[in-house]
């Protein structure tokens, strides 16, 4: 059995996952095990892709790669795979989609978002598939800011508390194309593919996973915006929950699996915007201006007074 640190919980895995943190603390919070699996699937998310959930927790089952349960309270995940199926097939499936229905049934807000350590905190980069949100982090690391999670940010947030809520670490492994990889100083010749056969890039950033297990509270949360001048705008509290609710990283994978815990979604983020904005962070497409990018992100988090911010660089 291997053990790892994902989210501040310790997982215990049969699989060998090698782009999370491993650690030597032994009692798991989420056990990862072999096991046969037949349910009866009723609900088709896309070709290739079904689900069901029912009291017992939540099955995902991909055509290419096998099927995976998810326990109710998000404690057990079971995996059925064949033996021929390309390893990181199914580390890629259980690092994104099933920890993240694990966190979720769990009672966490999980939120289809990168994140990176700016002055002690944590900035969020939230924003559909190829809004660049892996991208960012990169260019942040690049720029000497440490890495905490990509594509999946999961939050505890108890809505009747008012302490800050913060963020864990998450997967330490970034999936950049190869034009992204280039520009934020990473060797494509020396990088392997997420998986055989795919054009996108695994950089699984191992120098920054020791110093990253304390949770850091959440700054600011910039949505991902293509234009052609760089800046930054600000949102209303409106528009922002809407953002919010619409990057739910269930409600990627299906709405109506969502709708399972609408409301208590909607409650915590509600409770997150009353502890930071979200603002729109707009960059051109040109990657040479990743630097740039970056340091307006900086510039923002060290500027107190938001609503007096200045788009200068």
């Amino acid at each position: 059995m291997y053990y790892y640190l994902a989210y501040g919980l310790v997982v215990s895995s049969e699989l060998e996952l090698l782009e999370i943190a491993p650690t030597a603390n032994s009692i798991p919070a989420i056990s990862i095990t072999a096991g046969r699996l037949e349910p009866e699937f009723i609900d088709l998310a896309w070709e290739g892709f079904r689900w069901r959930s029912d009291t017992n927790g939540v099955f995902l089952s991909w055509d290419t790669i096998g099927t995976f349960h998810v326990s109710s309270d998000g404690t057990r995940v079971v995996y059925d795979v064949e033996e021929s199926v390309d390893r990181a097939w199914i580390r890629l499936a259980i690092l994104g989609p099933v920890i993240s229905v694990a966190m979720w049934s769990r009672g966490y807000l999980v939120l289809h978002a990168s994140a990176s350590l700016v002055r002690d905190k944590a900035c969020l980069f939230i924003g559909s598939g190829g809004a660049g949100k892996s991208t960012m982090v990169a260019a942040m690391h690049n720029s000497g800011f440490a890495p905490l999670c990509d594509d999946t940010v999961a939050l505890a947030i108890d809505i009747s508390s008012s302490e800050p809520i913060r963020s864990y670490a998450g997967i330490p492994r970034l999936k950049l194309w190869p034009d992204s990889a280039q520009s934020t100083g990473h060797s494509v010749s020396e990088t392997e593919p997420i998986y055989t056969g795919h054009s996108k890039l695994s950089v699984v950033l191992v120098n920054d996973i020791d110093r990253r297990h304390e949770p850091y509270v959440i700054s600011n949360i910039f949505c991902l915006t293509i234009g052609d001048q760089l800046g930054i705008d600000r949102v209303s509290k409106k528009d922002a929950l809407l953002i919010l609710l619409s990057n739910l990283y269930v409600s990627m994978m299906s709405k109506k699996l969502a709708s399972k815990f609408a409301a208590r979604d909607f409650q915590q983020c509600s409770r997150l915007l009353e502890q930071t904005d979200v603002v729109k962070l707009i960059r051109p497409e040109d990657l040479q201006l990743l630097p740039k990018v970056a340091a307006l992100v900086d510039h923002y988090a060290a500027t107190s007074a938001k609503a007096d911010f200045q788009n200068q660089i």
